[in-house]
């Protein structure tokens, strides 16, 4: 007595991306010697069970070749026969390197929608022209000495100096503690917190800056503030600056941070909101650690939602 294996559509258990790829990126988990129907026609088995997120080969792949998903190489073969699990025991990461991009490339220009069709949102117009959607005061700390007093002063302003209540036009008090300053090399890793943390208090979504540091930094107030105060826009919100040494130690430096943020709140208060464009939205997408879904969900998401607010 004989039996006939089932044979399963691959749309089941994995998606083929492009018509030109080699693998399929496995959606439902897959066993060894599953039979798949793919759309070309073709049947084929599986050799191995494959968690959902990785690939499988859906031909046979010599060594040498690339092994190809959105039609693009992502690897090449080292030696991978049809139902394989890719992996790197069978695929290098080699990949063709091209430093520019074809002079006769065209990319379309953006068909933007007309002005009056255009959706709005109640945001904070600043004194530069951008929109906030939120309206915080942030305490920044120069360096990894000072985050500790910044995040504390953040925890202890929000569970008793602000609510929502009483200044309906604040959003809260955040702080942005991290483990960089201090004795780092001089050169880009300076360079690149400054910037980082310029850009945050130079945010929209930031009404007042509280800026700390321990005071024998690199990367102390005078650095941070010459570097913020240098840019090519005007720096144009409420600041206010702590050092830990200079008043006398951490809890004086949060004693003093918490006088800062009870001042600065009314002032903050004062902002409204009014209604903008969705043209003023600045969207920040970041990648979370790709895995096999990034391109076939997560990206295609972002960037309908990106259209639908356009």
């Amino acid at each position: 007595m004989s039996t006939t294996l089932k044979v399963s559509p691959i749309t089941e258990y994995a998606i083929i991306v492009d018509r030109s790829d080699n693998v399929a990126v496995v959606k439902t988990e897959t066993h060894q010697g599953l039979e798949i129907a793919l759309p070309d026609g073709r049947e084929m088995r599986v050799n191995a069970t494959v968690p959902p997120g990785h690939r499988f080969a859906t031909r046979t792949i010599p060594a040498g070749e690339f092994v190809r998903q959105y039609g693009q190489p992502i690897g090449t073969s080292l030696g991978i026969e049809c139902g394989d699990w890719i992996r790197h025991e069978n695929m290098s990461d080699d990949v063709p390197v091209i430093r520019e991009l074809p002079q006769d490339l065209h990319m379309p220009a953006p068909d933007y929608l007309s002005e009056e069709r255009r959706g709005t949102f109640m945001g904070f117009r600043r004194p530069d022209g951008r929109v906030g959607t939120r309206n915080f005061v942030l305490i920044v700390p120069t360096s990894m000495c000072a985050s500790h007093e910044a995040q504390q002063i953040s925890i202890i302003s929000e569970y008793t100096l602000w609510s929502q209540q009483r200044f309906p036009n604040v959003d809260g008090v955040v702080a942005i503690p991290h483990n960089k300053g201090c004795g780092c090399q001089d050169g880009s890793t300076i360079d690149v917190m400054l910037r980082t943390l310029s850009n945050y208090a130079d945010h929209p979504n930031v009404g007042g800056v509280i800026l700390i540091d321990l005071g024998c930094e690199k990367t102390n107030l005078s650095v941070v503030e010459k570097y913020l105060l240098n840019r090519e826009k005007a720096f144009d919100k409420p600041v206010a600056k702590i050092g830990i040494q200079e008043v006398g130690g951490t809890q004086a430096a949060i004693a003093q941070g918490l006088r800062e943020v009870e001042r600065m709140l009314p002032e903050l208060n004062r902002a409204s909101r009014e209604e903008v464009s969705v043209s003023e939205l600045v969207l920040g997408v970041k990648c979370g650690g790709s895995d096999g879904f990034s391109g076939i969900s997560a990206n295609p998401s972002l960037g309908r939602a990106a259209d639908v607010l356009g």
